[in-house]
């Protein structure tokens, strides 16, 4: 195993962006030289999230090969926080990195320097020398980056999401930087623009939302792919204080080395098991997860009938999209990604379903472009669908389905919420009406899909 394999998928996705003319071991040497210093004191990292943020960031970072270095105090974790196994934060940031891309680590630091791009968290008091620098903040339900000289509030929350959504938009910026360096003769505006760094942004979601119950029980939980969106939304579940479910995770496939540059809750040591046992290890008491290696399709539907009232689908073909909506789940969220744009999506009854935003199964059959920040931008967003409609607040019909093109949050088309039409060509009935000549019945689907 080494870096070239783990991160050939993130190589073949910066190929949207490099010339033909430089050679792969070229982009990852890109990325292997790239620094990443993450500062933070006792205070901003008493609360989850801002234990979440940091956890995620590095992740992220090592994902695509860039080093970290680790400017704060070894706080003991606050609450979950997997994929660590140590009971202190930066040590297990430590440990994680052996166990992920080879030859990429992280390490504790005590200053940044000039070639680092600095996130400092909160209101974390901070002056040394660094490439580029930011601050990281956010609440309950929204994250964002700052300029490093601008006030900012400090971390006080403990449900996870605004840490996520901070620590996913500053993991754009390491890879943009390395990607950069290799694009500067080319001269081209849309690449010039789509790689420049992000000054100040913030995303939102849960608009006028707050809080989280004490506890919240989902029952079943059916999570269709072990693939990384869905890893990726478990690993953001799996962080909320009191969040129970009874998971089901659908996945056939064995882990592999490219896997490590997306998946943020696998290790090295798990190449070669199967997916769905390898993210049985992270289950809570609360928040089992059952492993089912099997492929979700009409012949073991018999083994998962009935379906839960909770459904993620994260594969990236289509007929599993409609294969689920066809057994009409009270709830159903999608995430797809192609290249840098993700398209997730959730569907109840009286809304258009999946088939509606799906009409034409494309039989893709590739390896897939891929970097870290994109698959878990997709897996965020699901996740946070699924809670939001847990507490009685989905999203509204407006803003059933969602566009995001994260290179680049502070442009205003960046985030484009729409909702979803009936389609005439759907494959599936899935509304409560009665199927029109041009849609199929759930059997019929169960027979083709």
């Amino acid at each position: 195993m080494n870096a070239s394999e783990a991160l050939s998928r993130t190589v073949l996705l910066s190929r949207d962006f490099v010339d033909d003319g430089l050679g792969d071991e070229e982009i990852v040497a890109a990325l292997l030289d790239t620094n990443v210093c993450i500062v933070a004191d006792e205070i901003n990292l008493h609360f989850g999230a801002g234990q979440s943020a940091v956890v995620t960031l590095a992740t992220l970072c090592l994902a695509m090969g860039a080093s970290v270095k680790l400017a704060f105090p070894d706080v003991e974790t606050a609450g979950f926080q997997p994929p660590l196994t140590e009971a202190f934060l930066r040590r297990g940031i430590i440990e994680l990195s052996r166990d992920r891309i080879p030859g990429v680590f992280a390490r504790a630091a005590i200053q940044s320097s000039s070639r680092d791009l600095v996130f400092v968290l909160g209101d974390t008091p901070w002056h040394g020398p660094a490439h580029t620098a930011w601050r990281l903040y956010g609440s309950d339900w929204v994250g964002g980056l700052a300029p490093i000289d601008a006030p900012v509030a400090r971390w006080v929350s403990e449900l996870p999401f605004g840490g996520l959504v901070a620590a996913v938009m500053a993991a754009d910026e390491p890879y943009k930087f390395a990607i950069r360096k290799l694009v500067a003769k080319q001269k081209l505006s849309f690449v010039e623009q789509q790689l420049a760094p992000v000054q100040e942004a913030a995303f939102s979601l849960a608009p006028n939302t707050t809080g989280l119950p004490v506890e919240l029980e989902l029952g079943t939980l059916d999570i269709v792919s072990g693939g990384a969106i869905t890893t990726s939304a478990l690993h953001c579940l799996l962080r909320v204080p009191g969040l129970g479910a009874k998971a089901r995770l659908i996945e056939p496939d064995i882990a592999e080395i490219s896997n490590l540059n997306r998946y943020p809750l696998l290790r090295r040591r798990e190449v070669g098991q199967p997916k769905a046992e390898a993210l049985q290890r992270w289950q809570s008491p609360g928040f089992s997860i059952e492993p089912k290696v099997f492929a979700f399709a009409p012949s073991k539907l018999s083994d998962l009938e009935p379906l839960g009232n909770w459904v993620i689908v994260g594969t990236d073909a289509i007929p599993p999209r409609w294969l689920a909506q066809s057994q009409k789940p009270a709830w159903l969220g999608i995430g797809a990604t192609a290249h840098f744009l993700t398209l997730t999506s959730e569907h109840r009854a009286g809304l258009g379903c999946a088939g509606c935003l799906h009409p034409t199964d494309d039989g893709l059959n590739a390896v897939i472009p891929t970097v870290s920040f994109v698959s878990y931008w997709a897996g965020l967003l699901v996740a946070s669908r699924l809670v939001l409609a847990a507490m009685g607040k989905p999203a509204a019909p407006e803003r059933q389905a969602l566009n995001l093109w994260p290179l680049r949050l502070d442009l205003p088309r960046s985030a484009i919420w729409q909702p979803v039409r009936r389609n005439p060509t759907c494959p599936i009935d899935g509304s409560d009406t009665t199927p029109t000549p041009r849609n199929r019945t759930a059997a019929e689907i169960r027979a083709v899909a």
